[in-house]
């Protein structure tokens, strides 16, 4: 069990590490979208999906967040999300035999498809799946891949820095 604070050190930093990369990946890819698929997003889009599950979370418990304040939030719940990646790469490598650049993709995809594509536009934040060009899809689909491959390139140089190993 001495492995537990390491492994969430570990899970949390590479998570960071990915989710500032996939942020990085996303806003360049967005540049190779057509006018009319940007228009279309902004068309259908409630507007930054992040910031409309801050503002709609908090209403359900019965606050009223300033514009700062729902920027805020909305910037911690994606990290957030990111932060937990990170520790699903961690337990995933601990747990299974399942080598790190499968794992880093497995926790990418798992993220991209059970938020980004089914919760997301479930609970209303974003608009249905279908409304969005394919575009918008391949463009998340490559930034969460990005997510997954940079949290297991980081998470595995930070377990060889701790000398040590999943299997322990």
């Amino acid at each position: 069990m001495a492995h537990v604070f390491r492994d969430t050190v570990i899970g949390l930093i590479s998570g960071y590490a990915g989710v500032q990369a996939m942020d990085r990946v996303a806003t360049a890819a967005y540049e190779f979208s057509s006018e009319a698929d940007k228009e279309q997003e902004k068309r259908v889009s409630p507007g930054l999906a992040y910031e409309v599950a801050a503002r709609d979370l908090a209403t359900r418990a019965g606050i009223t967040l300033s514009d700062g304040e729902a920027s805020a939030v909305a910037q911690a719940f994606h990290i957030g999300l990111g932060l937990q990646e990170g520790l699903f790469y961690v337990a995933l490598r601990r747990s299974t035999d399942v080598g790190a650049i499968s794992a880093g993709q497995s926790s990418g995809l798992a993220v991209f498809l059970v938020i980004d594509e089914i919760l997301t536009p479930a609970m209303g934040w974003s608009a249905p799946f279908s409304a969005y060009p394919r575009s918008t899809h391949v463009r998340g689909l490559i930034a969460h891949l990005v997510l997954g491959l940079t949290t297991a390139i980081t998470a595995e140089i930070l377990i060889r820095l701790f000398r040590s190993s999943w299997k322990e």
